[in-house]
């Protein structure tokens, strides 16, 4: 009998969500190109570099920076006692990269958003770096979690609704879900900047004490502390490091308080770290092909339309329009202001110059130049879009497998009073009609009611015993 009933039984679908989990991983790609996630990942794209150019212009000249004089790594600047020592040049954050590039395809990918996260956290461990480039660093930084606490959170809630019930949220309403958490999202984001500067002010007072020679021979018995510090500093960045990208979705997803982000995010990665690592390879693949295609169509959705429009405009045009996107914001391209070498004759006639254009014709030039960077800004924001949206969708599989929790459970905000749904059962009996009844008897009535009963009935005569 149970053989028969095997034979009979036949397969109609698959639940792919319980046999392969991690395909949920391939709707990020879905989440992503949304108009609400690609349009929060666009805003924060397009002001996160505000924020660095702010911090530059106070705290950094332009010979700290790389690229700005003939030597492109180090620069000689004046310490406390006046002489000259030599400090290290840093690389310029830049966000708003021109996919027309040699170097676009390392762009290509979700990972360079995870670098750009944790790249200044890493310089300011640099000690090669000046106070004012550490402080460039330092603020700049704030300025971004100040930003993406907002943008990212956004971009997580909407996700962690996506994945759990499969609703579209809308950009009002995650905006009022992480406006009301924006401390939490900003504290837990800033955990691995704490951890820095908590094991960095003693070290440098420290520092201060063994400017004196006695103080420098008693911190060298205790230099072994001084280590198990470096230790304890090293044990907790480089876990968070790794996991820093589970801080926000915990909160949009459990509406975690800072310590349960980061107790989740510190813990999930060292308990299951081949699961973290199989993940993160999925998330990569997928990033890089889903963000190649993207980069493609607004790559050739630009040649196409300049194609289009060199029919008619000539090559001459095009070439001379091709040269005006190439000249500097400066009145001279052939010389700039910490350069010292200067342009021969020959390289001024040959190079253009803005005197060689009409006002005209430059401000037309770079209206094109702005339209085809906002394309090319699109795509670079499908990264950051794609970026948040697996990383929740990886937030909620590292959470099954090490807490044992269902894919679809998420915290929901309870409905305002007005909202909330009536109480049928007790408006329905307040409501109903009464039921139609009879007048209320008076006492008395029952029995006589039944006497007529008794009089009103025929009598039926008893049958005759003779009969």
């Amino acid at each position: 009998m149970n053989s028969q009933t095997l034979k009979s039984q036949t397969l109609k679908s698959i639940s792919w969500r319980d046999t392969c989990p991690w395909l949920m991983l391939v709707q990020s790609i879905a989440i992503a190109v949304r108009g609400t996630v690609w349009g929060i990942a666009f805003i924060g794209l397009l002001l996160t570099p505000l924020v660095w150019n702010l911090s530059e212009s106070i705290f950094l000249s332009d010979s700290e920076i790389i690229g700005s004089s003939l030597n492109p790594n180090e620069v000689n600047v004046q310490n406390d006692a006046g002489n000259e020592v030599v400090r290290k040049k840093i690389q310029r954050m830049s966000f708003w990269s021109d996919s027309a590039d040699e170097n676009w395809l390392a762009n290509v990918t979700p990972l360079p958003v995870f670098f750009k996260f944790g790249s200044p956290h890493l310089a300011l461990l640099d000690p090669a770096l000046s106070i004012q480039q550490n402080c460039y660093y330092f603020f700049g930084l704030i300025g971004m979690l100040i930003l993406w606490s907002l943008c990212g959170g956004m971009i997580c809630r909407v996700a962690a609704t996506h994945f759990t019930r499969d609703e579209r949220t809308g950009p009002i309403q995650a905006f009022l879900f992480c406006s009301k958490r924006y401390v939490t999202f900003l504290l837990s984001g800033s955990v691995p900047l704490m951890v820095i500067l908590v094991f960095t002010i003693p070290l440098f007072f420290i520092g201060i004490l063994i400017r004196i020679d006695f103080m420098l021979l008693l911190v060298g018995f205790g230099w072994c502390l001084l280590l198990f510090i470096g230790f304890l500093m090293t044990l907790l960045l480089v876990p968070l490091f790794f996991g820093w990208s589970f801080l926000w979705p915990a909160i949009a997803t459990e509406n975690a308080d800072p310590f349960e982000a980061v107790s989740r995010s510190f813990s999930y990665p060292y308990q299951k770290p081949f699961q973290f690592l199989f993940y993160l390879t999925v998330v990569l693949i997928l990033g890089f092909l889903s963000s190649f295609i993207v980069t493609e169509i607004a790559n050739k959705s630009i040649s196409i339309t300049q194609w289009g429009t060199s029919w008619g405009a000539g090559f001459d045009r095009v070439d001379e329009i091709a040269e005006i996107q190439r000249l500097p914001l400066d009145s001279n391209p052939t010389t700039t202001e910490n350069d010292p070498v200067v342009a021969t004759p020959s390289d001024q006639e040959i190079a253009p110059t803005k005197a060689s254009y009409s006002k005209i014709q430059i401000f037309s030039v770079k209206m094109i130049s702005f339209w085809e960077g906002a394309i090319r800004l699109l795509a670079q924001a499908f990264n950051y879009g794609f970026f948040f949206a697996a990383s929740t969708g990886m937030y909620l599989l590292m959470r099954r497998d090490t807490d044992q929790t269902e894919l679809d459970e998420i915290y929901l905000e309870a409905l305002p009073t007005d909202e909330a749904l009536p109480k049928l059962q007790s408006e329905s009996l307040d409501s109903a009609p009464p039921a139609p009844s009879s007048s209320p008897a008076s006492p008395g009535s029952t029995s006589e009611s039944a006497a007529n009963s008794e009089s009103n009935s025929p009598k039926i005569d008893p049958p005759d015993s003779e009969s």
